[in-house]
């Protein structure tokens, strides 16, 4: 019996018939997808991802410096302006957990990750305004 296997593709979700590409890196990732388009879009991704991870990284750690200040501050009122802060980053850079990209695929997190950003700063826009 010759049964193909059929995964997610990792961009789009979709179940696919197995067709691997190998993402450069270290160590290189064995990825599954379902076109051309897809694995152009996810190279794309990663590409964007490993050359710009660490300005999330330096971005959640300013912001959560700057909430501490406040906080020490007794600047209360400014910390919805933080959150209103990360959720922009995190609009900018959505980079979400790799749990939920295997349940999602990328493309799809992306999004998610994006509506929560928004949401996000959003409320918390709304909650620095009430509070100024």
């Amino acid at each position: 019996m010759n049964r193909r296997m059929l995964r997610k593709c990792s961009w789009c979700g979709k179940k696919t018939t197995t067709r691997e590409v190998f993402i450069d890196g270290h160590p290189p990732e064995r990825l599954s997808v379902c076109s051309d388009s897809c694995e152009q879009s996810l190279r794309e991704f990663v590409s964007h991802y490993r050359a710009t991870r660490w300005y999330l990284l330096s971005g959640m750690l300013l912001i959560t410096l700057a909430a501490a200040v406040f906080a020490l501050m007794g600047a209360v009122n400014l910390l919805p302006l933080c959150l209103t802060s990360f959720g922009l980053l995190i609009m900018l850079l959505p980079f979400a957990t790799g749990e939920t990209i295997e349940l999602m695929g990328v493309h799809k997190s992306v999004v998610l990750v994006r509506v929560i950003g928004l949401l996000t700063s959003f409320s918390s826009a709304i909650l620095f305004m009430s509070l100024a």
